[in-house]
């Protein structure tokens, strides 16, 4: 009879209680008493605790870091000079290229920094186990996704910096787009009509 009843029963696990809603443990057979459950589960413990920091916020607006010079700087003036003298020796150049490696890598540096910030508040905020910050050095997507899918699992949220953060990468990517086409569009008019 108890076998019966246990097939139709939901398995272990936390479930929003008929009450109240809340998040309480069910044993499989009952209700645990509130705010208790299995002592092997602590990834629950933190259902519900915010996962919003200030270093996640930082991290989405991190594309907007990159667009603003793209947008201000000169391109324009570059590719002239550049068109013009094809066979001059890239020199003057090179120092430009040198400042924007060097910002691309402290850029590189500061997300990282950043991630282990934002997994440092969460672990105080009692998450067990946030996604580790090194996987910022492959990609703040793969961080992003990562991020979300362990903090749903453990919080029932964090999906949000996630969606922020593409949001912000897609607008920033068609502005580049559109800056670039209009930059490199009357140069290559230019261009074209010098050769004929």
């Amino acid at each position: 009879m108890l076998d019966d009843a246990r097939a139709v029963l939901p398995p272990p696990g936390w479930y929003a209680d008929p009450e109240d809603g809340s998040r309480r443990w069910w044993n499989g057979i009952a209700w645990a008493e509130r705010g208790k459950g299995p002592t092997g589960d602590r990834s629950r413990a933190a259902w519900g605790v915010s996962t919003d920091t200030w270093p996640v916020r930082l991290l989405v607006l991190v594309p907007l870091v990159v667009l603003v010079p793209m947008m201000v700087l000169d391109l324009g003036g570059w590719f002239r000079a550049a068109s013009a003298a094809p066979d001059a020796p890239t020199g003057a150049l090179l120092p430009v290229l040198l400042a924007l490696q060097v910002a691309g890598l402290v850029l590189w540096a500061v997300r990282v920094a950043l991630a282990a910030a934002d997994r440092h508040i969460l672990r105080a905020r009692g998450i067990v186990a946030p996604f580790h910050w090194a996987w910022m050095i492959l990609s703040p997507t793969v961080y992003f996704i990562g991020r979300a899918v362990v903090l749903r699992r453990r919080t029932g949220r964090g999906a949000a910096p996630l969606v922020a953060y593409l949001l912000v990468s897609v607008v920033g990517g068609m502005a580049l787009g559109l800056r670039m086409l209009a930059v490199l569009t009357p140069l290559m008019l230019e261009i074209a009509a010098t050769q004929r």
